[in-house]
């Protein structure tokens, strides 16, 4: 039976990809959005379709965390603050290996479940088990679940998709986990990816001249063969195997020159920054401006809950602006957290716009404001989220 068209009316409207709207509403016609546009237009051009006025909310695009371990939600507070980057990597690796897939399906449903709570319609997820792939892919969240390859074991098979809302794919962990000849097979597996790439200092020491904990420690307790040393860059390696040709989503990108930069531009990836992870990880500042010169696509995410103790994308976008300053926008923080979003992981929600998905969150505004985008960045929190859609429905009402 086909769903009822729906009006709705807001205070405001910030469609992300267009100016904002005072006094705006929108209609959803089964799980798209309509149009866009002024209530008194929109009245008139639907003028026996019922509205439903939400009053002194701000409506906007669901939030899109490009980056995310929902499986491991429930590790939060499992690791001691202060550590480097490869004993936090050993550490985890440690905790994990104590939680059943069981555990991790659980962790990873409450992790959707927060997601949603905070206003998110959309992640990038990465899973370690076929159990948690699929149980990313009946929940209630839209995007993408990239199964995680590690060594040089075959790819899983991937499963069907439950709905066009979220896909699975494949992330070949990172350059210094995956052999260089297994990361070309690998894209010819599936479509999207993702890799975690260029994030740590020991990351590129280790690839340059295999030096440095990745190889005293990892390799030490994975009982795995050094390999060659490649003299690359993180990027200029993964471009070396023909995988960067696959597209895939770039997580992290700290440790980059402008000549990575470039060719990350060249090849049309996008990059999921993940500012809180980095920062207590002490991996290094994210060049924001060096990726702005070149026109590459950067999208926000939290990363898993145990690097930063929470999934909230309003705190993110509040890290952003903590880390850059005045070089980025509050527009360009939403944009981020948002379309930007979207846009890496190749799904067709992240703004407000007729043909996008019905993907939206709605914010309680308390006062009237004249920078939405400021207030969203400033003011918002999960307790504002009043109203979630996932593909025009209340996620759980019909997936």
């Amino acid at each position: 039976m086909d769903r009822v068209k729906k009006l709705l009316r807001a205070r405001t409207l910030l469609p992300v990809t267009s100016p904002p709207i005072d006094n705006g509403a929108l209609v959803i016609n089964g799980p798209l959005i309509e149009t866009v546009g002024r209530f008194e237009d929109i009245r008139r051009s639907y003028p026996g379709l019922s509205v439903d006025d939400l009053g002194d909310v701000m409506l906007m695009p669901g939030l899109v965390n490009a980056h995310t371990h929902l499986e491991l939600t429930e590790l939060r507070d499992a690791i001691p603050e202060g550590l480097d980057f490869v004993s936090w990597l050993m550490e985890l690796v440690r905790k994990k290996r104590k939680l059943s897939v069981g555990d991790l399906v659980a962790s990873a449903r409450r992790g959707a479940g927060q997601c949603v709570t905070g206003g998110v319609t959309a992640v990038g997820d990465i899973a370690t088990s076929d159990e948690v792939v699929k149980a990313v892919l009946q929940g209630p969240l839209a995007g993408v679940v990239f199964r995680e390859v590690i060594g040089d074991d075959e790819p899983p098979m991937l499963p069907s998709s439950i709905s066009s809302a979220m896909k699975a794919g494949l992330s070949p962990h990172s350059t210094y986990t995956v052999p260089s000849a297994s990361f070309s097979r690998i894209a010819k597996l599936a479509d999207p990816l993702a890799i975690h790439a260029a994030e740590s200092p020991e990351e590129v020491a280790f690839l340059k001249d295999g030096s440095g904990p990745i190889a005293d420690k990892i390799y030490s307790m994975a009982r795995w063969p050094l390999p060659k040393p490649s003299g690359l860059s993180p990027i200029a390696f993964l471009e070396s195997t023909g995988i960067l040709a696959a597209k895939p989503l770039l997580i992290h990108g700290v440790q980059v020159n402008e000549d990575d930069v470039r060719i990350i531009a060249r090849h049309g990836l996008s990059v999921a920054h993940c500012p809180a992870s980095n920062r207590r990880l002490g991996v290094g500042r994210f060049p924001f401006e060096l990726y702005r010169r070149q026109g590459v696509n950067v999208a926000l995410g939290t990363d898993s809950a145990i690097g930063t103790k929470r999934l909230d994308m309003f705190e993110e976008m509040r890290e952003v602006k903590r880390l850059h300053g005045s070089a980025i926008s509050c527009e360009e923080t939403v944009r981020m957290a948002t379309i930007n979003g979207a846009i890496a992981l190749g799904i067709d929600a992240g703004a407000l716009e007729a043909g996008k998905r019905a993907d939206i969150t709605a914010l309680s505004m308390d006062v009237a404001t004249d920078d939405p985008y400021m207030t969203v960045v400033e003011e918002g929190r999960a307790e504002a989220v009043k109203i979630v859609l996932i593909g025009g429905e209340t996620p759980g009402s019909s997936r």
